[in-house]
């Protein structure tokens, strides 16, 4: 079934168009969709709930499924120019289930609610807990990107395909914000003890042993494992190594997707973790 997106065609809440399908019809599309603006950051920025062209257009979007992406019919209307219009329309797909609990209580209950989906949760966590770390020992934990990194923390995300490189690519990203971003300036005069050929994962071991954050081990783990896996993959001819990484964390090298999804549950849990650890007063002496 077919039918337009204009607005002034459709049903709403106040008898138009009676015949016509409402405004807030859902429109199902597969996530791939998104790799046009994923790809363009300097462009594009697709936020929590939101698409956004500079300052040109902005369009509502409910991205908090695993496996579709879902716009109510008015708003790809209303909001979309003619060209993405098109874009979006070869991407289109029967409806699978409805809409995102997320974007139900925030578009039809006017509630506050927190994104569901590992890479936004992901996202919102890892300012959060930079933010807190900042007030709870007066020095950053993850130093600011450079100009040419500063779509990492948007950018970074489930994969929207099933490709290789998409996923080298996004665990390259995940271990740049939170392995390479590290301060190890500061982890190393903080910690107390003064290794040269210490690396800053090692430095932040240290400095959260100190401080005695409880989870530090799974979180210390996590980071390894990250930096293992890019290690592996950075050549991009995949080989015992990689596959050795993979089955040692228990992951399905064809299911890319699922692989990254895990990194980010994991690095959200952790990140949650030390947010609570710095809010609740803990290590501040120990600067």
């Amino acid at each position: 079934m077919e039918h337009t997106s204009d607005p002034d065609a459709l049903a709403n809440y106040f008898g138009a168009n009676p015949h016509a399908p409402h405004y807030l019809t859902p429109v199902h599309f597969r996530r791939e969709v998104l790799a046009k603006y994923f790809a363009e950051p300097e462009r594009y920025e697709v936020s929590d709930g939101r698409l956004t062209c500079l300052h040109l257009w902005s369009c509502q979007v409910d991205n908090d499924l695993d496996s579709r992406v879902v716009v109510f019919l008015g708003d790809l209307g209303r909001d979309l120019p003619y060209e993405e219009r098109l874009h979006w329309r070869q991407f289109n797909i029967a409806p699978e289930g409805g809409i995102s609990e997320t974007n139900f209580r925030r578009s039809f209950l006017a509630q506050f609610a927190d994104s569901q989906s590992s890479d936004l949760t992901f996202r919102q966590e890892y300012a959060d807990t930079s933010h807190c770390w900042q007030e709870a020992h007066g020095w950053a934990l993850f130093l600011a990107p450079s100009a040419g990194d500063s779509h990492l923390l948007n950018t970074v995300r489930i994969p929207v395909t099933n490709s290789q490189a998409e996923l080298d690519e996004q665990v390259g990203y995940l271990t740049k914000l939170l392995v390479d971003s590290l301060n190890e300036r500061e982890l190393d005069a903080r910690s107390g003890i003064r290794d040269e050929g210490a690396k800053g994962i090692t430095k932040l071991e240290r400095f959260l042993q100190k401080i005695g954050f409880s989870e530090r081990q799974a979180f210390i783990q996590l980071l390894r494992n990250l930096q293992a896996l890019r290690s592996a993959g950075s050549a991009h001819r995949k080989g015992s190594a990689y596959d050795k990484t993979l089955a040692k964390l228990g992951l399905d090298p064809a299911r890319k997707a699922d692989i990254m999804k895990r990194f980010l549950e994991e690095a959200v849990e952790g990140l949650r973790a030390l947010r609570l650890h710095c809010s609740g007063g803990l290590g501040q002496s120990a600067d």
